[in-house]
């Protein structure tokens, strides 16, 4: 008996220390932090006299469960995405992946408590590396967004641009924290990327637009596109990275999004997703901090769910093309005109179907939407094209554009669609850039080219096929004021939009990136103060109650 008690204790203890060695390692104590030794000033100062201190360190190869961690090398600096809606630190293990043994220096900012805060703060913590006697030092920041590096595969000509507006040939990867898909994502691909956006790139900033083709090389040797999922984003290989530079609250261009999303960005006979959707995320390239920016689905055949018939037209200036021009285009991707000036030359191009398979067949409809819309009064374009109106799109787009006072959307930024219908064409309008939003107005003497003007809550602003719905297609009227209405109990409630608002800012806020981006670009627009928005859109919601109370409302059927 009493060896049997014996057995089963000695089996007993080693259950307990099976399980402890199993057990998640401690996210901190005054001891270990991540899995590496948390150690105090003065064993600091001992680590660094008894070993051989470096200078300019290369870095320490940190990996993250497994993973490595991105790192600016101009200032090093490692940054490490956490899962900002967990009240601990992550309980994945931090280690060098070229060996030797890491500390840091101990912080109250270690503790879970502080987690918050010490995210929002971008504060930044001392990493000790030591290997073979030599002593290394790295600042180590932790944020609450992913993060894209990318490594240029040659040498930029010049170090201040390294992307060009021709294809420059990458390596990307893309670091997400748990919260996005409930454990850390590490993704790699190699990639094209290019500089886009006319405002940004024309204006000379530093911070650019850029666009991403992600590719890998398949087994025969040839580049394909690679497919991926960013964010909990769509799987794609095309992105568009938006620079948020001379927008100083950094919350406009993802307000509107998600505002015209929730105008119903999937309510359509067509199954098609009529919009983007945009997330933050912070950008290194070549070992260099990038700032944040905005990660977006393309608007593009695939979000429209475009079949054969099917055509997408991109807007890019405020030139208006005669429909009998349209009608000799032929294969031609982008139209040009040159008689125009040059800031108008490139009118519009289709985006879908793609350039190989472009025909004449594919201008005619946007040819006789032009014929129709800015060639004909209004009742004739009823008769030219009233049975491809989709009603509830042309005055939600009509809507949602006087809301945001985007007089820079009313022909310009817009991408239509025709969906082929039996013997005829669907159209649907997809609102696309909102800079110029909430009264920012363009000026070309201003400082970033930008200035608000209050006046904008007092204009109608009138994309002329949406007005031309409203003034002649049977039931838009009674439609628009019912929407709006409608609109203006949830969507477009006051309180809930300030909310909204709100909510963005908080979450930039508290992921740190916002700081980290004001002292990357000072000379950017930056500021914490959304009075001005908020005030703009108080103004507006009153102006367009009164306007459509007065111009659509019960007593005007």
């Amino acid at each position: 008996m009493k060896n049997t008690k014996l057995i089963v204790l000695a089996l007993f203890s080693a259950l307990i220390f099976v399980l402890a060695s199993c057990a998640p390692i401690a996210t901190y104590s005054e001891t270990s932090f991540m899995g590496i030794e948390v150690i105090s000033a003065e064993k600091l100062s001992q680590l660094e006299t008894s070993n051989t201190p470096i200078f300019d360190p290369e870095g320490a190869g940190l990996l993250f469960g497994g993973n490595p961690v991105p790192y600016y090398a101009n200032e090093n600096t490692y940054l490490l995405p956490v899962d900002i809606a967990s009240e601990s630190w992550d309980d994945n293990r931090l280690t060098s992946e070229i060996g030797g043994k890491l500390y840091i220096l101990t912080d109250d900012g270690l503790s879970a408590e502080s987690k918050a805060n010490t995210v929002a703060d971008s504060k930044k913590f001392t990493l000790v590396h030591i290997i073979n006697g030599e002593f290394n030092k790295y600042s180590i920041v932790f944020t609450g967004l992913p993060i894209m590096t990318v490594d240029t595969k040659e040498p930029p000509s010049n170090p201040d641009n390294p992307i060009d507006e021709e294809d420059v040939g990458c390596r990307l990867t893309m670091y997400e924290p748990a919260s996005v898909a409930g454990t850390p994502v590490y993704q790699s691909s190699d990639a094209y990327l290019h500089h886009r956006g006319g405002s940004t790139v024309d204006a000379g900033y530093l911070k650019k637009g850029l666009r991403i083709n992600l590719r890998y090389t398949d087994v025969n040797g040839e580049e394909q596109n690679n497919h991926l999922s960013f964010c909990g984003l769509r799987t794609e290989d095309d992105w568009i990275l938006v620079p948020l530079y001379t927008e100083e609250t950094k919350v406009r261009e993802k307000f509107s999004i998600d505002t015209w999303a929730m105008f119903g960005l999937e309510e359509n006979d067509y199954d098609m997703d009529n919009g983007t959707r945009m997330e933050y995320i912070e950008l290194i390239i070549n070992g260099e901090y990038w700032g944040m920016f905005g990660l977006l689905e393309p608007i593009d055949g695939k979000q429209l769910n475009m079949v054969d018939g099917d055509v997408l037209v991109k807007i890019h200036s405020w030139t208006k093309p005669k429909a009998k021009v349209l009608r000799t285009l032929g294969n031609t991707e982008l139209y040009i005109d040159y008689t125009v000036a040059l800031a108008e030359q490139e009118t519009m191009s289709i985006k879908y179907p793609k350039a190989k398979d472009i025909t004449q067949a594919a201008w005619d409809p946007m040819a006789m939407f032009m014929e129709g819309v800015y060639e004909s009064t209004a009742k004739v374009m009823l008769n030219k094209i009233g049975s491809w109106v989709d009603m509830e799109n042309a005055v939600d787009h009509w809507l949602f554009t006087n809301f945001i006072c985007a007089g820079d959307n009313v022909w310009k930024n817009l991408y239509i669609s025709f969906k082929k219908d039996a013997d005829i064409f669907k159209i649907y309008l997809t609102p696309w850039d909102f800079d110029l939003t909430y009264g920012l107005t363009w000026d070309g003497d201003a400082y970033l080219h930008f200035r608000y003007n209050d006046s904008v809550v007092d204009d109608i602003y009138n994309f002329e096929y949406s007005k031309r719905v409203l003034e002649v297609y049977e039931g838009a009227d009674d439609y628009c004021y019912t929407r709006w209405t409608t609109l203006r109990e949830d969507v477009l409630n006051e309180d809930n939009i300030v909310k909204r608002i709100d909510d963005i800012q908080a979450f930039m806020l508290s992921t740190g990136a916002y700081a980290r981006d004001l002292e990357k670009w000072p000379e950017g627009g930056h500021t914490t103060d959304l009075s001005y928005m908020k005030e703009i859109i108080h103004k507006r919601l009153e102006y367009m109650d009164q306007y459509i109370e007065s111009r659509f409302g019960p007593k005007n059927q």
